[in-house]
This record gives C-alpha cells, sequence and structure tokens, in this order.
C-alpha cells in the first residue's frame, strides 16, 4: 500500500525542504529517502535537484543528512543500477565537503558501494581484480580509489559528464566551483579512459577560462581548481597527451592571461614543463615549437576587433614571452598583428599593452624575434 501512496508524500516534501529551521530540513531530507528507498523509486528523479542544493546548506548537519540519504540509496535501493550516474555525483561531492566528519562519512559510503558492486559483478571484473596493479604514472602520495569505485565512475562518467560540463559554466558561483572539484575527483576514479572523453571536456574548460565577462576570470580560487583539472588530465594520460596537447596548452595560456593568476605562476610553470615531459619534448620551448603555428591562428582569429577588454591580446602576450625563440618561426604573423592593432584609431589601452609586450621581445631579440637571424 505504501508503494501506491508514496508519490503522494513527495510534493509536499519538496516544498519543506528549504525551510528555515535546519531540524527541519534534516527530518524532511530523512523522509524523503525513506519514501524513496521503501516507495515508489521513479519518485527519484522528482527530488534529486531539491537535494542537490542541499549540498550547498550553510548547516553541516543538513549536508551530512544528504549524505546519508545518497549512501543508502546506493547501496539498499531497488533500482539503484539506473540511478548510478544521477547518484554518484551527489556522494562524491561529499569528497569535497568543508567539515572533516561529512568527507569521511561520505568516503566511508563511497568504499561501502564500491566494494557492494565489486562483489556483484565479480565475473566480470575476475581479470581486473586477479592483475591488480598500480600505474606506473600515478600521482605520488595520491590514494588509489577502490577497483570497484573506479569501475563505477569509468561505466558511467559517459552520462555524467554532459550535466558536469554544463554545470562548470552555470551562473552561479558556488555551482561552479563545486563542479570543478567534483570534476577533479572523478578524473582521479576515471583515469586513461577519460581520454574518450576529451573532446567535450576540453571543450568545456577552455570555455570556462576564456570567459571573460563572468566572475570567473576573477575567482582564483575556481580558476585554481581548473589548473589542478589540467594537472591530473596530464598525470592520467601521460604519452596520450599528444592527442590532446594543444587543447591543453591552450588553457594553460588562457590560465595564465587571467590578470589575477598571478600567485598560480609556479604551478603553471610545472604543468605546462609536466605536458612537455609526458611527450618527451625538449622542455617549455620545444612545446611551444610543436604548436606556434596553430597558436598564433588560434589567438589573432579575431584580433582586428580587439580592444582592450579581449582575452586573446594577454593570451598574445603569453605565447609572445614564453615560447622564446619559437616566436620567430611565426614572426609574420606577429607582425601582421601589430600593423592592425597599433593602428592610432585603435582602442589606446590595448595598444599599450601591444606596445609593452613587443618591447619586452626587443630587449633580448636575440633570443626572441630575431633568434633565426
Amino acid at each position: 500500500h505504501f508503494h501506491m501512496q508514496s508519490e503522494s508524500l513527495i510534493s509536499p516534501l519538496m516544498q519543506a525542504i528549504a525551510h528555515q529551521h535546519y531540524k527541519v530540513r534534516v527530518a524532511v531530507i530523512q523522509a524523503t529517502g525513506a519514501v524513496i528507498q521503501f516507495g515508489n523509486a521513479k519518485s527519484l528523479d522528482d527530488v534529486l535537484s531539491h537535494l542537490a542544493q542541499r549540498c550547498f546548506d550553510d548547516i553541516p548537519q543538513v549536508r551530512e543528512a544528504v549524505i546519508s540519504v545518497i549512501g543508502e540509496w546506493l547501496l539498499h535501493l531497488r533500482d539503484r543500477y539506473s540511478f548510478f550516474h544521477k547518484l554518484i555525483p551527489l556522494l562524491l561531492s561529499g569528497l569535497t565537503d568543508e567539515i572533516h566528519e561529512n568527507k569521511e562519512l561520505a568516503l566511508s559510503y563511497w568504499k561501502k558501494v564500491g566494494l557492494q558492486w565489486e562483489k556483484e559483478n565479480e565475473d566480470d571484473i575476475k581479470d581486473k581484480l586477479d592483475f591488480f596493479s598500480v600505474p606506473s604514472y600515478y600521482p605520488p602520495g595520491m590514494v588509489r580509489p577502490d577497483l570497484g569505485c573506479r569501475e563505477l565512475v569509468i561505466r558511467n562518467i559517459f552520462k555524467i559528464l554532459p550535466g558536469l560540463c554544463n554545470d562548470l559554466t552555470d551562473w552561479v558561483e558556488g555551482t561552479r566551483i563545486k563542479t570543478s572539484q567534483l570534476l577533479i575527483i572523478l578524473l582521479q576514479h576515471a583515469e586513461d579512459h577519460i581520454t574518450q572523453h576529451m573532446e567535450v571536456l576540453l571543450r568545456t574548460l577552455y570555455r570556462v577560462c576564456s570567459d571573460e565577462e563572468t566572475i570567473v576570470v576573477r575567482n582564483v580560487f575556481y580558476v585554481e581548481q581548473l589548473l589542478c583539472c589540467v594537472e591530473a588530465l596530464i598525470d592520467v594520460c601521460q604519452e596520450d597527451c599528444r592527442e590532446i596537447s594543444l587543447q591543453l596548452i591552450k588553457i594553460l595560456i588562457s590560465v595564465a592571461a587571467i590578470p589575477n593568476a598571478g600567485h598560480l605562476h609556479v604551478k603553471l610553470e610545472e604543468a605546462t614543463a609536466s605536458l612537455a615531459d609526458a611527450q618527451h619534448l625538449a622542455g617549455v620551448v620545444g612545446l611551444y615549437r610543436q604548436h606556434i603555428t596553430q597558436l598564433m591562428e588560434w589567438v589573432s582569429s579575431t584580433h582586428a576587433d580587439w580592444t582592450c577588454y579581449s582575452p586573446e591580446v594577454l593570451q598574445l602576450d603569453v605565447i609572445a614571452t614564453q615560447s622564446g625563440p619559437v616566436i620567430a618561426n611565426v614572426l609574420e604573423a606577429f607582425i601582421h598583428i601589430l600593423k592592425t592593432c597599433l593602428q592610432t584609431s585603435k582602442d589606446p589601452q590595448m595598444r599599450l599593452k601591444l606596445f609593452s609586450t613587443f618591447s619586452q621581445l626587443l630587449q633580448k631579440p636575440g633570443e626572441t624575434v630575431n633568434s633565426q637571424g
């Protein structure tokens, strides 16, 4: 009988889930967990967006209730396999909670979920269980997630990524930050399986760090998370980075060009060097030599319309000053940009920035614009 009546309880519960008293919110979340678990699981889609909002609740006990309910569903819900791709991101978000106890609770549930899945699918993963070994490229000091946890992410990430990429460009700052933290966790679980999803992921990451209109480019913490995503990709992909090297260097250049990202200078240098090392190139100069023509085409495609607010002006500065002698390989294209953009009719602040870039190169012409004689 309860199964038949449970759907009628969902609407009043969802109306009370944002109640001003946190104890009421906790009680509503716990009640929702029971209604879905012992009633009609089809109602899950009606409550997930509300529960996702409670992941941002200011009160730790409310976030703890969400973690517990999602964890219990992942372990005991009758139709849980069909809902994995919707529930996993919510539980993994708990791993980034600012309260240590909530993190530990989320991790405890996640390990139980992974172990249960391993037991239920033992025949499918027997070879992986028998020949378990940590990959040589695995970052030192990082704890590798259990096999069941990794498999759950690998088998569901193609359904998770579209929504995740959408949230990375959400207008709400908190959503973007939480999503970028979740992305790092997913990358750690997916390991080299992420390479088949590179196109959609890199397109989103590049769009995020190129958006000069939103708070994204002013949010230092968010940019740092973005940089961590790129570092995780390089760690995971290693030599396979060759396939996505151009997209990754574009992201690194875009981050370096963000005005208040100066404190990330060392981290950016390390990430750029890692990208070169993964491909066995001769340092950062070798990396730029590999991509300089495409980078100049990319940055200059709209140069006739540049203003002082155009991110491409700062991106060109990064390319010109970091590529060393390689800039001489595209000197014609570089001079063409200067000729167009230094016209007296153009934005004065933009012209000043370009003059500054050019004068920097002329301080050591033999190592930059005149390196080829």
